[in-house]
C-alpha cells in the first residue's frame, strides 16, 4: 500500500454544495415540485444516457456532449451513449416510446442533472440541474400552453422571491418570414440563428463578422441586426412587428401567435415580458414561440430560463406528429449566483436537525432513544447524542443550528430549550411528545 496522499481538489465545473448550501437546494427543489404539480404537471425521471446519434443530431455541438464509454469494454455497440446534455431529447424518445399509455395532451416534469462539455465558467458548469415543464399534444396543441409556460415560470419565480424577472421572447415564424423576406434561403437560417444567438457575447460588430463569412450581403446583415437589437413590451407589440414592413404570411402568423400569448399571460409583481428580436434559441428544434429570462441586476449571469415550442422533436421516434411547448430553468446556475446572498442565507441551515437531545445520563440510554423515536415519529428530525458534557452537546447544537434542545433532568422531566427565543421549560414527557413541528 502507497504511503502517498492524493490532494484532494474541486472538479472543476461539477459544482459540489457544503451542508448548508444543499439545504437550500432541497428547500427551492421543493418548491418547484410544489409549483409544477399544482398545474398538473406529472413528475417523471428518463435515463441519464441516450444514443450519441440522437443527441448529436438536434443541433447541439457534439464537442459538448459526453460519450459514455466502458474502460474494458469489448463490443464497439456499448460505446453508443452518451450523457445527456439537456431533458427535452430524451423527453421526446419517452414520450414516444409510451404514446399509448399517456393521456394527452401530456403534462410533464422532471429535475435531473445533464451534462455539457463546455468551459467553466461564473455560474456555467459541466454538470447542473435542469427543472423542465412540457406539455405536448397529438397532431395539435394550441397555443394557449405556450402561455401558461411563462404563467407557471412566473408563479415559480414570484414564489421564490430571489428579484425582479424579464421574458424576453421571440418566435421562429417571425424569424423564418422575416429571412424569407430577406431572400436568404432555407439552408442557411440555422447558421444564421445560431450567430444571432450570440450577440450579446460577441456583440454586433462579432455578429456582422461572422455573417459576413457566411456570405450574408451587407444590406441584409444590416436588416438582421437591426432586427436583433429591437425590443417591445406586449400593450403595442402588433404595431411595432408590422411597422418592419415585412409582407409574408409566415411572419403575420407569428405576430398572431405571439400577440396571443402575450395577451393571456396574467401580470405578476417583479415579472415582466418582452419582445427580444435577438432571442433565437440555437437548437435547431425550435419551431414557435422562444424564451429566455434574465434576473434583473444580473444580466451577466445570461438566461436563467429558457425554452419554447417545437412541432417536430418527436418525429424521429414516432410517425405520429407530437407537437410541443417547453421550458427549462438552469437551477445551479441560478443557485451559483445566490449562495451568499440574502435570498437564500435564510434557507441555509448547516444540518436538517431540528431538535438536539442530549444524552446526559448512560444509564437511561433506552428510554432517551425511545422518546427521540417517538418524536421522530411525530415529525421531528431529531439527532440524539451519547452521554457526555452538557456544555459540548450545546456547542454542537448551535454549530448544528438546531432551533430546539431537550436536556434530561435528574427527576425525570426533561427541559426543551427554545435556541431563537433563549426560553427554556421543564416538560414531562407526554407534554415533550405533544409537541409538533410548526
Amino acid at each position: 500500500m502507497s504511503d502517498s496522499i492524493t490532494k484532494p481538489r474541486p472538479i472543476s465545473g461539477f459544482p459540489e454544495w457544503l451542508p448548508a448550501e444543499q439545504a437550500a437546494q432541497d428547500h427551492w427543489i421543493s418548491i418547484i415540485r410544489e409549483v409544477f404539480t399544482s398545474y398538473g404537471f406529472a413528475h417523471i425521471e428518463t435515463p441519464a444516457v441516450e444514443l450519441t446519434e440522437v443527441l448529436s443530431a438536434k443541433g447541439v455541438e457534439q464537442k459538448e456532449i459526453y460519450a459514455l464509454t466502458r474502460l474494458a469494454a469489448e463490443d464497439p455497440e456499448e460505446n453508443r451513449y452518451s450523457l445527456h446534455f439537456d431533458l427535452t431529447v430524451p423527453f421526446a424518445r419517452y414520450v414516444a416510446l409510451h404514446q399509448g399509455q399517456l393521456t394527452f395532451p401530456f403534462k410533464r416534469y422532471q429535475i435531473q442533472k445533464v451534462w455539457r462539455g463546455e468551459r467553466p465558467a461564473q455560474g456555467r458548469f459541466r454538470e447542473f440541474y435542469q427543472c423542465d415543464i412540457d406539455i405536448v399534444g397529438i397532431d395539435k396543441l394550441p397555443i394557449d400552453y405556450d402561455a401558461e409556460m411563462l404563467d407557471a415560470m412566473g408563479s415559480l419565480f414570484t414564489r421564490l422571491g430571489i428579484g425582479d424577472i424579464v421574458f424576453r421572447v421571440n418566435h421562429r415564424k417571425l424569424l423564418d418570414g422575416f429571412y424569407a423576406n430577406l431572400g436568404i434561403k432555407d439552408d442557411l437560417r440555422p447558421a444564421i440563428l445560431t450567430e444571432v444567438d450570440k450577440l450579446e457575447k460577441i456583440g454586433r460588430d462579432g455578429v456582422q463578422a461572422s455573417l459576413s463569412s457566411l456570405g450574408v450581403d451587407a444590406q441584409a446583415i444590416d436588416r438582421i441586426l437591426n432586427f436583433a437589437s429591437s425590443t417591445q413590451e406586449g400593450h403595442i407589440l402588433s404595431d411595432h412587428l408590422k411597422s418592419f414592413g415585412i409582407d409574408d404570411p409566415t411572419f403575420n402568423e407569428g405576430i398572431d401567435e405571439l400577440c396571443s400569448i402575450f395577451n393571456q399571460v396574467v401580470p405578476k409583481d417583479g415579472i415582466k415580458l418582452l419582445w427580444d428580436g435577438s432571442i433565437t434559441r440555437g437548437l435547431n428544434y425550435y419551431t414557435g414561440a422562444v424564451f429566455e429570462t434574465q434576473l434583473v441586476g444580473t444580466e451577466s449571469l445570461g438566461s436563467i430560463c429558457s425554452g419554447g415550442r417545437y412541432d417536430d422533436l418527436c418525429g424521429r421516434f414516432s410517425k405520429t406528429r407530437l407537437p410541443g411547448v417547453g421550458i427549462s430553468l438552469g437551477l445551479s446556475r441560478l443557485l451559483s449566483h445566490l449562495m451568499g446572498t440574502e435570498s437564500l442565507d435564510t434557507l441555509k441551515r448547516p444540518s436538517p436537525t431540528q431538535i438536539v437531545m442530549m444524552g446526559m445520563d448512560a444509564s437511561q440510554r433506552k428510554r432517551d432513544m425511545t422518546i427521540a423515536g417517538k418524536l421522530r415519529g411525530n415529525g421531528w428530525n431529531v439527532e440524539l447524542l451519547p452521554a457526555g458534557k452538557l456544555k459540548k452537546g450545546m456547542s454542537l447544537a448551535n454549530k448544528r443550528g438546531a432551533p430546539y434542545v431537550i436536556i434530561p433532568n435528574e427527576d425525570g422531566s426533561f427541559a426543551w430549550k427554545d435556541m431563537i427565543e433563549g426560553k427554556q421549560e421543564d416538560l414531562d414527557e407526554a407534554s415533550l411528545l405533544a409537541k409538533s413541528p410548526e
